[in-house]
């Protein structure tokens, strides 16, 4: 979708084109997600919001700037310094946001996060596992478009197309591997797709 707008309308319909989408998942969720357990009464504290925003807003910019620098010290450039101090500032700005956060976070009655839970070793390398799948995702997503056409001159077209056969067999995967994770558990269906994702990466040596 993002290749066949970026080719024959401006970049911004992209967003536009996706307003039904949501507003269709919306009314679905509406009708079909019910709350099965007892809710509790909570409340947000706008500190706890305002250091999430100001972490990872400036964490994003921080990398932004910290790719500039590396792309002026390549060309030769002398904004490389600028670029890195800006890239350091903004990291530690992000990193004393969270700092504070998790510091505000232990001492609320209802936190926005509850940040206790990575006590459990198990919670946490769930939650490891959980980010590298993301990174590789997302890697994926922005690599083989960026290849395909930085690489081997595609258009935008093209390269929006190379991503559609992994789009349609995740999408058609999903009700199975759903199916599989009520009937095996989670143990066996993902052993069995690591050893499969192994055997892959060993034939293509």
């Amino acid at each position: 979708m993002g290749g066949l707008v970026g080719t024959f309308m401006p970049w911004r319909w992209i967003f536009v084109i996706l307003l039904p989408f949501l507003f269709v998942s919306l009314v679905c969720g509406l009708k079909t997600i019910h709350q099965v357990t007892p809710t509790e009464e909570a409340h947000i504290n706008p500190l706890h919001v305002l250091c999430l925003a100001v972490g990872f807003v400036c964490f994003v910019f921080a990398l932004d700037r910290g790719g500039s620098a590396v792309t002026a010290v390549s060309n030769g450039d002398t904004s490389a310094t600028t670029q890195c101090v800006i890239a350091v500032v903004l990291l530690l700005i992000a990193m004393a946001a969270l700092l504070v956060f998790a510091w505000v976070s232990h001492r609320a009655f209802s936190p926005l996060v509850r940040l206790t839970v990575l006590r459990s070793v198990k919670f946490r390398w769930h939650l490891l596992a959980y980010v590298l799948l993301q990174f590789v995702t997302i890697g994926y997503g922005y690599m083989i478009p960026n290849a395909s056409q930085l690489g081997f001159g595609a258009s935008v077209l093209a390269a929006g197309v190379v991503l559609l056969p992994g789009a349609l067999l995740g999408a058609a995967s999903a009700p199975v591997s759903g199916s599989l994770l009520d009937k095996f558990g989670p143990v066996r269906p993902m052993f069995t797709a690591m050893l499969a994702d192994l055997r892959a990466f060993a034939s293509k040596r």
